[in-house]
């Protein structure tokens, strides 16, 4: 394009322009990387400080974030103008550095300062959400204001020494600005990923603090030896000299519209920051480093762009229309993976194998998942920053202001992008919504500077384009629940085979499984329907109502028992809202606080009623929305019981419930015969976590027990002095309802042997274990646990109660001092069904008596399927059933079996455990022939598990088999099996097999009439297999659903299209099947992909 002789004539003369400080650059670039890395230290360790102070919840780390950047705003405002006046701005940039390394040193005696100020202010709990997030904004200010406002002055009094008249586009700017958060990268990722867990929070501050008075210092002494900046050589035109020609007019815009763009792309890029964190919770596992590592990808983005813009010809200024060109290009690249939608899960499934190379094989898979998301808008962004300054004006005139001026201008946008986003935003659209609103927002900017000339639009037409491009891509389908609440990121998915028929049946199952989602303001939530109800945080199952409930019933009950006259507990975490009822059920328990972070926790928690005992109805409970350590800190109430069963320890903001300092806290809020509960997870740990676990509660208490509560979970019992336990007591308690259910339902035990079966170790295990482990203490300022764990994530590996108990075994240490067996062996029995009913393991003694080792074979002989065998070694050992799961395997088995001893055991199993007395009465009549009564009793268990969730699943896939074979050779059943399984079981338990099940009964009773209503619950994302996709044709075909046929044509010719043609494909028509053709066959839900590595619910609650 041909440009006018007057533009092209002072921008040849600028080119000539000699710098008067060309040695200089280097030296400047190299302090402001530094600068970067130690403002990146400041930032992460600051925001930590604070949520130990005012808890973990977001409102109150936005908070701490609107006052870090507004400080880094308003200082580059005010500072900018004084760095323009500065004779030697190097000198201004050194003592701006010093200043807030000073400031800085001295912030952790400030936030001790803040910490008292807030306690003795009450917190939330005594002021309110409104006043209390007031009271953070000042006591924030306080602490971080002047630091932060010193920050940021340095990058407008450093531009300012750097630039000179020869620079018309500010390229140095961009080299600095590019610089500068390339340091950030650096010290982003040491701070995540080296310096918190080797030197703590404190001494990393520290480190930081003395690199950059370093830097301060380096500057000052090179800035003094500096002349004065030097004015424009002879007959060369100062910037405000240079004649706007027609070229010049169209390359600038007016301030206020430059300004105004800096704010919008500055609410852009962290409104979509928050939407990353939300979206690459499940494919990196929700853990902090998969949090930092976002934050290092966007820096690293930005620098990257920043330094892209430096290296252009610093005689060619910015234009309108190129920074229109950029918020297009920028809504292309946020707009991609909403094209690509759930694909890019196979590729973070893909790059999750990488952890075969350890911890850094995982951190370089989880780089190639979010590159992807974040690198390419991030690299736009940092190109846009140092273009808009250059629309501003040309050379070192004015930079000091204007840079800070669009810099605070940035902040505001960037502030009100995360309040705004995280406070509304995201739970008004929802994560993707939000994402395709920024892309349209993106476009609009476009829009609007290709136009700012206001002449014919010449020269937009490339802008135009890719504007289309970006506005098509949120048109896409985007990501769905298979991205959005799957634990790819943590290590628990394995698929069958990997091909693209198997990717498809993972995505269809986790898409028709889930029935309720929601964006809340601490995480992405949803829940799931495939064995019982499961509450997924952020990709991850959090808890299951059924699954979970031999912990989250045992783990309250437990403390309650072991307190003289348990009045009050605190419960923190709601979660299924279990713990909270059943521990509020105890006699004389007055007051249950719950605490929970996430106000969304409670809707999925008032789901769970037929388990937690209908909590949100009793009197007796409140629950308070917020941080657990903000409302330990500054409640001034005692309470006899406290239950702790957060989240796994390596998610975000977790830990601290794990440290020597909460520790501390709930000791205080004990009476001095209060027991604390906690929560631990034995998957996915080593034993030097558990030596972690005990060395941190040891501590602080003087006596702590290892407990167990299923197969993977463990309950550390805590006492603030050794207690004083009555085993006649205790025994009396066991008699009382709640206490007795509980043993029941949990573990399927009963009495005083049932409940010690629960026991794995004492207090000289747990001393034994945090011998010589002063190192490994976690503290708020080192939290070596949160780390450990995270290094661990997906392991297979896991420490199990066997192990523990042999641990203790060997230290003579493996039953409570206060016990007595009443007669040998009935401890082992009792450990022997708490270990046959929690999928765990035993190793019996050699002395143990041999009806105990009878028993013990018995139970491993109904669980291989042989019940004859179960039921002649039981009579063997000459014993009656003593606990509930012995009597409930007896009578399956011996139903199964067709034996005499069915009935009695039945009619004892009946007011126990009333849905299995059925499933056995009609295993008994099948046994029989007598399939008319094995139908009524099977629709009469079908029917009461829609109220009762405490049937066992073994023996309900026991009654869906049966139902099957009774609906194909007795058709007359088929049809009142499938009306008895309408609706669901109580919590959903079973849920898939259950429609399955109502699906083969449909076939076997009236497909073309039963059809439809059975295959509706799988719609629109039927089971990936080819019998269930043809029956799916078949069926709408006949019925004439044309809508509905379409679909089911498409999803049966794509799987056809998927899977490799076979030698069985080519049988002629009418041949009969081969075992080529077995998908064509059987169970028409089977062979999803499974969860791997552990327990998929996670932590208790």
């Amino acid at each position: 394009m041909n440009r006018p002789m007057a533009g092209r004539r002072c921008d040849t003369i600028l080119a000539r322009v000699p710098d008067p400080k060309p040695s200089r650059l280097p030296l400047l670039v190299a302090l402001v990387t530094v600068s970067g890395a130690c403002g990146l230290v400041y930032q992460i360790v600051w925001t930590r400080h604070f949520r130990l102070v005012f808890g973990a919840s977001t409102a109150a780390s936005a908070a701490v974030l609107a006052i870090f950047m507004g400080g880094l705003g308003l200082g580059g405002h005010l500072l900018g103008r004084r760095a323009d006046r500065s004779p030697r701005p190097l000198v201004l940039y050194g003592n701006l550095e010093l200043g807030a390394a000073l400031l800085a040193g001295i912030s952790p005696w400030l936030v001790d300062a803040v910490r008292w100020t807030y306690t003795v202010a009450g917190g939330q709990a005594e002021l309110g959400a409104g006043v209390a997030t007031l009271l953070r904004l000042l006591l924030s200010t306080l602490v971080l204001g002047p630091a932060t406002i010193l920050l940021g002055g340095t990058l407008p009094a450093i531009v300012r020494a750097a630039e000179n008249e020869g620079d018309a586009a500010r390229r140095r700017l961009g080299l600095l600005y590019g610089a500068n958060t390339l340091g950030a990268v650096v010290g982003a990722g040491l701070a995540t990923f080296v310096m918190i867990e080797v030197f703590g929070l404190r001494s990393s501050l520290w480190i930081a603090a003395l690199l950059a008075a370093l830097v301060g210092l380096t500057a000052r002494a090179r800035g003094r030896t500096d002349p004065a900046p030097a004015a424009a050589p002879s007959g060369v035109p100062a910037a405000s000299e240079i004649p706007k020609t027609e070229d010049a007019a169209s390359a600038a815009a007016p301030a206020a519209i430059v300004y105004g763009a800096a704010c919008v792309t500055g609410f852009v890029f962290f409104a979509m920051e928050i939407v990353w964190y939300r979206m690459l919770g499940p494919l990196l596992g929700g853990s902090v480093y998969g949090f930092g590592l976002v934050l290092v990808l966007a820096l690293v983005g930005i620098g990257v762009g920043a330094r892209l813009y430096g290296r252009g010809a610093q005689a060619r200024r910015p234009t309108a229309r190129g920074f229109a060109f950029t918020c297009s290009l920028e809504a292309l690249a946020l707009g991609l993976p909403l094209l690509v939608g759930d694909d890019l899960v196979a590729v973070a499934y893909g790059a999750r194998t990488w952890n075969l190379l350890g911890f850094d094989g995982l951190v370089a898979g989880w780089t190639l998942s979010a590159g992807f998301l974040v690198l390419p808008p991030a690299l736009v962004a940092g190109y846009q920053f140092p273009l808009l300054v250059g629309l501003l004006g040309r050379g070192s005139q004015d930079v000091g202001r204007q840079v800070g001026s669009a810099y605070l201008w940035n902040t505001v946008g960037a502030i009100v992008g995360a309040l705004v986003a995280g406070f509304g935003m995201l739970q008004l659209l929802g994560a993707v919504g939000l994402w395709r609103a920024l892309v349209w927002i993106l476009v609009l900017l476009a829009a609007i500077f290709a136009a700012v000339p206001l002449r014919p639009l010449r020269g937009a037409a490339g802008t135009a384009a890719v504007a289309v491009l970006a506005v098509t891509t949120t048109l896409a389908r985007g990501p769905t629940a298979m991205w959005r609440h799957s634990p790819i990121g943590a290590g628990r998915v394995s698929f069958p085979s990997h091909d693209p028929a198997s990717f498809e049946r993972y995505a269809r199952d986790v898409r028709r499984e889930i029935v309720w989602e929601a964006d809340g303001v601490e995480a992405s939530f949803a829940v799931a329907a495939r064995n019982g109800y499961a509450f997924i945080v952020t990709g991850k199952s959090d808890g299951n109502a059924k699954g979970d409930a031999p912990t989250v019933v045992m783990i309250g009950l437990l403390g309650a028992l072991f307190h003289p006259e348990p009045q009050s507990a605190l419960v923190v975490g709601l979660g299924t809202g279990t713990t909270a009822g059943w521990i509020a059920d105890v006699p004389g328990m007055g007051r249950v606080d719950v605490v929970e972070l996430e106000p969304r926790i409670a809707d999925f928690a008032r789901m769970c009623g037929a388990v937690n005992r209908e909590v949100f109805d009793k009197a007796n409970v409140e629950i308070h929305f917020g941080d657990a350590r903000e409302y330990l800190s500054t409640v001034h109430r005692t309470y006899d019981v406290i239950v702790s069963e957060p989240s796994n320890p390596y998610r975000v903001g977790i830990a601290s419930l794990f440290s020597q300092d909460f520790y501390r806290s709930v000791r205080e809020r004990l009476d001095e015969d209060g027991v604390f509960v906690q929560w631990f997870q034995a998957y996915e740990v080593d034993a030097r976590a558990l030596r972690t676990a005990a060395a941190t509660l040891r501590s602080v208490f003087d006596h702590v027990e290892i407990w167990t509560t299923r197969e993977g979970d463990l309950a550390l019992l805590a006492f603030p002095r050794p207690p004083a336990i009555d085993a006649d007591a205790v025994a009396r308690r066991l008699s009382e309802p709640v206490f007795a259910e509980g043993l029941r339902v949990s573990w399927g035990t009963r009495g005083l042997d049932g409940l010690v079966a629960g026991y794995l170790a004492g207090d000289a295990t747990v001393r034994h274990l945090a011998q010589d482990a002063e190192d490994l203490i976690d503290t708020d300022d080192r939290p070596v646990l949160e780390f450990g764990f995270q290094r661990t994530l997906g392991a297979p590996y896991r420490v199990t109660s066997a192990e523990i108990r042999e641990l203790a075994l060997a230290l003579g240490d493996d039953r409570p001092p206060w016990y007595a067996e009443d007669e040998p062996g009935l401890l082992w029995d009792a450990r022997s069904v708490w270990a046959h009913g929690q999928l765990g393991r035993v190793n019996l003694p050699p002395t143990a008596p041999a009806w105990v080792k009878a028993q013990h074979r018995a139970r491993d002989a109904a669980a291989a399927g042989q019940h004859a065998a179960a039921v002649d070694t039981w009579l063997s050992g000459q014993r009656p059933p003593r606990h509930p799961a012995d009597l409930r395997m007896l009578a399956r088995s011996a139903a199964k079996a067709g034996r005499p001893e069915a009935e009695a055991w039945i009619e004892e199993l009946e007011p126990l455990f009333g849905t299995d007395a059925r499933i056995a009465s009609a295993l008994l009549a099948a046994s029989r022939s007598d399939t008319s009564a094995a139908a009524a009793e099977l629709v009469r268990a079908f029917t009461s598990a829609r109220t009762d969730p405490w049937f066992d699943s073994v023996s309900m896939e026991e009654a869906f088999a049966l139902a099957r074979r009774l609906g194909v050779e007795a058709k007359a059943t088929a049809r009142p099996l499938f009306e008895s399984l309408e609706a669901p079981f109580a919590v959903h338990i079973l849920e898939e097999a259950r429609r399955g099940t109502r699906l083969a009964l449909a076939a076997a009773a009236d497909w073309p009439a039963l059809c439809q209503e059975a295959l509706a619950p799988f719609e629109p994302h039927a089971p990936w297999q080819a019998n269930l996709l043809s029956m799916r044709v078949e069926c709408y075909e006949t019925n004439g659903a044309r809508v509905l046929l379409e679909r089911a044509e498409h999803d049966l010719e794509t799987f056809l299209d998927q899977r490799p043609e076979r030698v069985s494909d080519l049988m002629p028509e009418g041949s009969p099947p081969t075992a080529g053709s077995a998908d064509l066959a059987g169970d028409p839900l089977g062979g999803r992909a499974t969860d791997a590595a552990g327990p998929v619910d996670g932590p208790a609650e």
